[in-house]
């Protein structure tokens, strides 16, 4: 009679596990320099995917233009999903993610020159002047160039 117990305790703690352990795991970052995106899934907290990553129209400038960086992966969320729950964890978004809708523009509008040094002010700048930097990006896309 007493394995009984054990065998209730054991499912007890079995199905409790199942409920509450992640079964996916999604993690999403963005480097802050060119604002291409990295996602990775993970199942079962140990299976881990290849990380996927989405590169921009400006690191694709970047590269046709022989620069280079160093990138600057930041976290930006994660969504955890159990059995009967799911969880979201999300972090503050560096400077140049307001300028995902409108990347492809600012690049097509902009010189070589415009490109680099608005790069160099990602990768090197202090928030205020990347803050600056993006503000002045979103004009010349939005103005389509002027």
């Amino acid at each position: 009679m007493k394995w009984i117990g054990y065998f209730i305790i054991a499912v007890g703690a079995g199905f409790l596990a199942v409920i509450c352990i992640p079964l996916r795991s999604s993690t999403y970052r963005m480097d802050a320099v060119t604002g291409s995106t990295q996602s990775q899934t993970t199942w079962l907290s140990f299976i881990k995917f290849q990380p996927r990553i989405g590169p921009t129209a400006l690191e694709t400038r970047l590269n046709k233009i022989g620069f280079s960086w160093k990138r600057d992966w930041r976290f930006l969320s994660e969504v955890d999903g159990s059995l009967l729950s799911s969880s979201h964890a999300c972090a503050k978004a560096p400077p140049i993610y307001e300028m995902t809708p409108i990347m492809n523009d600012f690049v097509a509008n902009s010189s070589d020159n415009q490109v680099r040094e608005f790069a160099r002010i990602m990768q090197s700048g202090t928030e205020v002047e990347q803050n600056a930097a993006v503000a002045a990006a979103e004009g010349r896309a939005l103005a389509g160039g002027r």
